[in-house]
């Protein structure tokens, strides 16, 4: 698996985060968007979209996703 981290991944990541919350708010009404991991498959090219969700008042949300340990 591949994880970007590019200028175009942060924006995706900012798209996706501003288009998926009113469905997180609806569906999950006791749950907050982390972030969301946006991955390809080097082999199949298929992408998989992670949605990390935590208990709203249990841990900080991150405001950019890629500010994550580990990611540069």
């Amino acid at each position: 698996m591949h994880w970007f981290t590019d200028r175009s991944a942060q924006i995706a990541h900012a798209r996706l985060r501003e288009a998926l919350q009113p469905f997180v708010t609806e569906m999950f009404p006791a749950y907050e968007l982390s972030h969301a991991g946006i991955n390809r498959n080097e082999v199949t090219n298929e992408v998989i979209i992670k949605l990390h969700l935590n208990q709203i008042g249990k841990v900080k949300v991150l405001s950019d996703p890629l500010k994550l340990p580990g990611v540069s």
